[in-house]
């Protein structure tokens, strides 16, 4: 025996039954917002003079609009913090940028220094041995002479 589905329509004995569709609108109806204290009742009937003597309640904006301008005050301080922060960042980036070449140029400016002192220092060790290999030059020359005078 094979079974077949039912639809919403039908119950499980395959007689058609009243749709669901209004037992869900009838379950709606009684679930009806509570009437405000203002409002009376529907079987009641109000006249045109009657309904248009009725001052209305004043519309308060501030309760609708009050969270929004404190979201929006907050909005504002924290633009403010940001714009704040980047300007410090900013300066301070500057600040390094500008201070770097004239680290770096001090930084290099000692080693060309101590560079070219080395340098003068190697001339000087050069000028002194160019200044010993003269007089050493001078000294077998003169020896020489010295030799080739006694006629040997």
């Amino acid at each position: 025996m094979t079974h077949t589905p039912s639809t919403s329509s039908e119950t499980t004995s395959g007689v058609n039954s009243e749709p669901q569709w209004k037992a869900t609108q009838e379950s709606h109806a009684s679930m009806s917002p509570p009437m405000l204290n203002t409002q009376k009742p529907a079987n009641t009937q109000i006249s045109v003079e009657e309904s248009l003597a009725t001052p209305f309640l004043a519309f308060s904006s501030d309760e609708i609009l009050g969270p929004g301008d404190d979201e929006e005050q907050k909005d504002i301080e924290f633009q403010n913090q940001l714009h704040q922060m980047l300007l410090q960042l900013v300066l301070k980036f500057h600040a390094w940028s500008t201070s770097r070449p004239a680290h770096e140029t001090a930084i290099k400016g000692e080693a060309i220094l101590s560079e070219t002192k080395m340098l003068r220092a190697l001339e000087g060790e050069q000028e002194s041995t160019r200044l010993r290999l003269i007089e050493f030059i001078s000294r077998i020359k003169s020896a020489l002479a010295a030799l080739t005078s006694f006629g040997l």
